[in-house]
């Protein structure tokens, strides 16, 4: 569903961009191999790619060029199972929680 709605707002020129965030590889590359065969389109981060799709961990690890981004395009950022950042401070919540 995610990846049909991402096809979508890609060939609409609604986006440029699709960023998806999971709590592990498993669905991480799930995603990856759903977005590339619907979108037909290559999701693995390299340049000339339509997205990536990396796991909420990884975020701690992320620089500066990766989140301009978010500045630089229209990007649909998918969280799959985002209570996976919860909690309700900065004091008990995760890491990546806290980058969100």
């Amino acid at each position: 569903m995610t990846s049909n709605l991402a096809n979508r707002l890609l060939k609409g020129n609604h986006i440029d961009l699709v960023l998806c965030f999971s709590p592990s590889t498993i669905v991480a590359n799930e995603f990856t191999e759903a977005f590339s065969g619907i979108t037909k389109c290559s999701f693995k981060g390299k340049i000339g790619d339509k997205g990536q799709s990396i796991t909420y961990q990884k975020m701690a690890y992320l620089d500066e060029s990766f989140w301009s981004l978010f500045d630089k395009f229209r990007v649909l950022a998918v969280f799959d199972e985002i209570h996976h950042c919860s909690g309700t401070n900065d004091e008990n919540s995760n890491e990546w929680g806290k980058k969100i």
